[in-house]
């Protein structure tokens, strides 16, 4: 795998563990809000029965709040987010080495060695300091790059 592939599949990845995250936080937020709803509506009606449901339903939305304290999957989304783009912003990098310095030659052969190994070093700091990616979310990236940019990445893309 060539170095833009791997970074933009990584990039791919995190925004599927964004998503993912991001979906739990609106689920656990919704699903709170209306329980409490519920709970509110059930005690203001001011029938008994009603008040052991408003109860129980409290105690689910004190759980479900508890759950997202703890879980902090807004915090989760925007970080893998975060570092997604930091490896389309990596990845563009790469593909600007290729198409613009590689391509035309403008320094010696061995300056261009270098300034590959450098961006190497860079995806090397990235890969180390980044969240681990999920096997699912690889594979649905993998699905994704393969459908909408298979091609596309192939098409200027040496193999160093």
């Amino acid at each position: 795998m060539e170095l833009r592939e791997d970074t933009y599949l990584s990039a791919q990845g995190h925004f599927c563990v964004a998503n993912r995250w991001a979906g739990y936080h609106l689920g656990l937020g919704i699903s709170s809000t209306l329980l409490s709803v519920f709970a509110g509506a059930s005690i203001i009606s001011g029938t008994e029965q009603l008040e052991l449901l408003a109860g129980l339903i409290a105690l689910a939305v004190s759980s479900l709040t508890a759950l997202t304290t703890f879980l902090n999957p807004n915090e989760h989304s925007l970080t893998h987010y975060n570092v997604g783009t930091s490896y389309l912003v990596f990845s563009n990098h790469a593909r600007i080495f290729y198409q613009i310095r590689f391509t035309l030659r403008e320094k010696p052969d061995l300056d261009l060695i270098q300034e590959f190994y450098d961006l190497a070093g860079q995806r090397d700091e990235l890969n180390k300091n980044s969240l681990r990616i999920p096997e699912w979310a690889l594979k649905k990236a993998k699905k994704f790059t393969d459908e909408n940019l298979g091609s596309e990445l192939d098409q200027w893309a040496p193999r160093f």
